[in-house]
């Protein structure tokens, strides 16, 4: 064979060589992470991946605790202003009634309970307004917190 059709014949197969993937040692093939170091960094997307889900379940409990909280609340405050507004009208209804009679003294005598038990009520719909006003207020603190 002459010179130039064995350099021919030679060129595919460095061509050939050149292209294939070198496997070494440590598992690296064509640039790709190796086998540990992939494992690794698969460990450590899992971990994160972990922590995050975490703080996401621990953040939604917070969130759900907090609106079960207001949402009692708001039902105390609703059947509170109930009684009281059901006490209105018992008292209205006797005021009229004295009125007709006209009666002072049976006023007095026949609605001071009712009266007492309104101003009871409303230092009870104060209370819980108040703490309503603090969750609402502690949720929003820690929304910011988050930047949420």
């Amino acid at each position: 064979m002459g010179e130039k059709a064995k350099k021919q014949s030679e060129a595919p197969q460095a061509t050939a060589e050149a292209t294939e993937p070198k496997e070494s040692g440590s598992g690296e093939a064509a640039g790709r992470p190796g086998g540990t170091q992939f494992t690794e960094k698969i460990g450590e997307v899992a971990d994160k991946s972990a922590k995050v889900l975490k703080d996401v379940f621990e953040r939604v409990t917070h969130v759900a605790s907090e609106a079960a909280d207001s949402t009692r609340i708001r039902m105390d405050l609703y059947r509170l202003k109930s009684d009281r507004d059901k006490l209105f009208t018992e008292v209205g209804r006797k005021t009229y009634e004295l009125h007709l009679s006209d009666s002072m003294k049976e006023w007095q005598e026949a609605i001071g309970a009712s009266l007492q038990k309104i101003a009871d009520l409303e230092a009870r719909i104060r209370a819980k307004e108040e703490e309503l006003s603090k969750i609402s207020l502690d949720f929003k603190a820690k929304a910011q917190e988050t930047g949420e």
